[in-house]
Formats: C-alpha cells, structure tokens, sequence
C-alpha cells in the first residue's frame, strides 16, 4: 500500500491516493476531486458553492466518524519560513499564517472527536537563529496564545491548553501568559491542546533521567529495585502516546521530537507547507489510520 508520504505530491498541490478498498475512501475521492476541480475552475467562489463545500466538508466529517477516529494526533508544523518566502511576505508572514492553520486544525479535530492535539512549536534548536528573527517569533506565540484565551475560542470548545518543553528558558512575558492561559484552561474538559516550546526530546529524555537519579538519591526508588522504562514515562513532560505524527514541508525527519512517545506512532510526512494544511489533508491521514488499523490490528505501512 501506499505510505502517507503519498497525499501530495507537490508543495501546495493535492494529489488523491488510490488503492483504498474501503468505500468510505471513494465517497471522500469523488468529493476530493470535485472540491479539487472547483478551485482549479473559478478563484472567486459563489456563496452557493461556499455553502455547498461547507456541507460537504460536514458531510466528510459525518463518514470519517463512522470508522475509528485517533485518540491523539502530533503535528510537526514545518514550512511556514517557505511558505513566507514563495508568497513574497517576511518570515513572520508565515508563522501567522501556520497560526491559522492551527487553528483551523483544533476545530476540524473537535469536530471529529480527536481529544488531544500536540504540536512543536518552538525547538531548543530554534535559539541558535539570529535574534531578529526569534524575537518577533517568541512575540507571536505570545499574542497568540493571550488570543486562544481572550477570543473565547478555549472556553467555547473547553480545550485545556498545556505548554511542554524548558519554558524557563523563555522571556518572561511569554512565561507569564503561559501561566495566565495554563491556569484559566486548566479546568476545561472537551480536548487537550499540548504546544511544546523551548524543546527537544533528547532534552526531555536528560530530564527525566535527572529527575530519577534525584529520586534515587533521596531515597524515594532503591537503586537495588531495578530501573523500568514507566520510571521514566512518568517523569517526561508528556507520556501520552500519538496515534499519528504528522510532518508537513516534505521533509522525513522526526527533527528531534516525541521520540520516546511516537515509538508506537503511525508516522505521516507530507509535502504541503503547513500554512496549506486542511481539512482534506486530515480526512486523509484519518482514513489511512483507520484502514491500518481495521479490524483492531495495525497494519504496518509501506513508503511511496
């Protein structure tokens, strides 16, 4: 079969697999391909055809939850700098631009029932950039997560939001709207939204395993009971497993992420830019879950 690397063949381009048994696959096809030849046809769409798009996405989503739908998803939300670069904008253009992309993703999740969302926002690796470029970027995650929380958007779809990753490591500012959106999620019950910032998962392992010798060294695990793999589990900063882990830009590379989570992951590299994300590529990377998974037993997946 074919492997997710598959879904697009070209940077902002859809392509449709094939090969899907499950009528499900041909329903969302035969739409895919509508939706697909509209845009190519007319720039401007009606309010007809806006309405009717509309339905069908609703209708998609009523036919993907007929299968099984994942639990967790992981997105490494990669291409935004490209995507800024191919529409002539600044950098930052295109971090605002995956912020709606973002966004827009939380709403489909919801809408299909995926209960926790994870993304990597921000790498401990992303520092060694020039200063010019990781300030406006740190802003931005600033202004937007203060607008998760003063838009309504959290409290509407009770969404606790979670920020991962060496956080003391960022400016203050930023620390302290972390804390205010954390604090005033934190009783929100309908989804789980994960942002690591400030983060590697190499770095995450050390921690943990620094936590442990100091657990050791107090006393509070006998160095002669023996070390289990959940010792560490429950000291990373997330032990939550994804059910998919989606990489866009084309890139097939986990670039340090989720490493010990994602060991049982169904992996996902997609050429689309991240600010191209939507709501046709998750139908996709959902139905392949659900074909891989049919029947309760996983299917190992091939490469394109």
């Amino acid at each position: 079969m074919r492997g997710p690397n598959a879904l697009l063949g070209t940077q902002g381009s859809q392509q449709i697999p094939r090969a899907y048994p499950d009528p499900r696959a041909r329903i969302l096809n035969m739409i895919l391909a509508l939706r697909l030849g509209q845009k190519r046809g007319r720039t401007e769409q009606s309010l007809y055809n806006r309405t009717m798009f509309s339905w069908l996405e609703s209708f998609s989503i009523n036919v993907l939850k007929a299968g099984r739908i994942p639990h967790h998803i992981a997105f490494i939300m990669d291409g935004n700098r490209r995507f800024a670069k191919l529409q002539k904008m600044p950098p930052i253009g295109g971090h605002v631009q995956g912020f709606g992309a973002l966004k827009e993703t939380l709403r489909i999740c919801l809408e299909l029932g995926v209960k926790i969302v994870t993304v990597y926002a921000f790498s401990l690796e992303n520092f060694k950039r020039p200063s010019d470029e990781v300030d406006p970027l740190l802003s931005l995650c600033k202004d937007k997560l203060f607008e998760l929380e003063s838009s309504g958007f959290l409290f509407e779809n009770l969404i606790s939001v979670r920020i991962l990753g060496e956080t003391s490591l960022l400016p203050k500012d930023l620390q302290d709207t972390i804390r205010e959106v954390t604090s005033y999620s934190s009783s929100f019950q309908g989804a789980i939204l994960n942002v690591h910032l400030a983060y590697t998962s190499r770095e995450e392992i050390v921690h943990a395993l620094q936590n442990l010798s100091s657990s050791v060294s107090e006393g509070k695990i006998s160095p002669h009971s023996g070390i289990r793999g959940e010792d560490i589990e429950r000291r990373l900063y997330s032990s939550n497993e994804p059910d998919i882990l989606v990489r866009t830009s084309g890139e097939t590379r986990l670039s340090d992420y989720l490493l010990w989570q994602s060991s049982e992951s169904q992996l996902a590299f997609l050429r689309v830019l991240w600010p191209d994300f939507s709501f046709w590529h998750i139908s996709w990377l959902i139905l392949m879950y659900q074909y891989q998974n049919r029947g309760g037993h996983r299917i190992k997946s091939g490469t394109a």
